[in-house]
């Protein structure tokens, strides 16, 4: 996954649907996700405006705890330890040139809250549009509304 850091988040959000990106799911305010045919782009939202740090690479595992463990062993710089994120687990180290890069996790009840919010928003009604869920409702959001 490819997360871009957005200041103007739901300026984003619609920018990368008017140009044809699938939106597969949206929490207005809170985070956006893309369908690019195997890789996803993530948009989430920030209020620091720093230029060198609007995007990221994160590796999906399927454990953080152990790869944290086992990297931070060898000597990998950590920023900090595996903490709770909204949608999972999640650990930041940098690269040797000093890259960001997050450890991610995902967990089955963070998603399942999340796919309950964007329930709550009603992101498949006919105001779609206006809470921000993709323009083609077959494909967008919705897929999340049938999600266990």
């Amino acid at each position: 996954m490819i997360i871009l850091m957005a200041h103007k988040f739901e300026d984003t959000v619609s920018f990368y649907k008017d140009r044809g990106f699938v939106c597969a799911f949206h929490l207005k305010e809170k985070w956006a996700e893309f369908d690019l045919g195997g890789v996803k782009l993530g948009l989430c939202p920030t209020s620091d405006q720093n230029h060198d740090r609007r995007s990221r690479l994160v590796l999906e595992v399927a454990d953080v705890d152990a790869v944290y463990k086992a990297w931070k062993a060898e000597g990998v710089d950590f920023v900090n330890e595996p903490k709770v994120a909204i949608h999972g687990i999640m650990a930041t180290f940098t690269d040797p040139d000093g890259n960001l890069v997050d450890l991610y996790q995902a967990t089955p009840e963070k998603v399942k809250d999340l796919v309950r919010k964007v329930k709550e928003q009603d992101c498949c009604s006919d105001t779609a549009k206006e809470s921000g869920c993709s323009k083609n409702k077959a494909t967008g959001c919705c897929k999340a509304k049938d999600a266990k």
